[in-house]
């Protein structure tokens, strides 16, 4: 009876420090953002110092991705063609990038095929600081479209934070604590079972004695 009721205290003991281990551990929570094919106004998102122009005209969907555009440096990027209805690729296109500056001087660039359906490259030359607007000249089957991708500010990268500097090391910083206290519950279940088989070993021994 007395060994059945310390069991039951350990058992308790043991789930209040779990209980209390969950409750101190701060879990980072990650979201997964999707792509979004329906919307045909011009969009712009940068993730990891790599900025996606999307844009919609006609049958064509275009997705442009380059690193941050910074002055005066040489950029490549690759470009996605699909179809808008079908989001299909479409290979075998021509197309053209087209940036304007604000002095109204138009750059053509060639975009090349690659060997993926879809799937372009192409070199930015170097642009001096300023806004220009980015458009995309495409032919295919016969049709010719002009999908506009709106106006970008050339100008050098942003200073990454202190707050974005630090993130990796706060992940560490908490994984390296839920394991402390994984550890330390460990610890004081051992200890308190220890506590219990030397409890019932004195019983026992008492028990012989008697």
């Amino acid at each position: 009876m007395f060994m059945n009721t310390t069991f039951q205290q350990i058992i308790r003991e043991i789930l209040l420090l779990g209980i209390i281990a969950i409750l101190a551990s701060p879990l980072p929570i990650f979201a997964h953002g999707g792509e979004d094919h329906t919307e045909a106004k011009p969009q712009t998102n940068v993730k990891q110092n790599i900025e996606s122009r999307t844009a919609v005209a006609g049958d064509f969907e275009i997705l442009l991705k380059t690193p941050i555009l910074e002055p005066d440096k040489e950029i490549g990027g690759k470009l996605f063609l699909t179809s808008h209805e079908t989001n299909e690729p479409i290979s075998n296109a021509k197309i053209t990038l087209l940036v304007e500056g604000e002095d109204g001087r138009e750059t053509e660039i060639v975009v090349n095929p690659t060997g993926n359906p879809g799937v372009y490259w192409l070199t930015i030359p170097p642009i001096p600081q300023t806004t220009v607007k980015l458009s995309a000249k495409i032919n295919h089957s016969g049709k010719d479209e002009i999908v506009s991708f709106g106006t970008t500010e050339i100008k050098p990268a942003p200073i990454v934070s202190s707050a974005e500097n630090t993130s990796w090391a706060r992940i560490a910083l908490l994984g390296l604590g839920a394991i402390g206290l994984l550890t330390l519950l460990g610890f004081a279940a051992f200890l308190l079972f220890r506590n219990f088989r030397q409890k019932a070993q004195t019983i026992e021994q008492e028990t012989v004695s008697v």
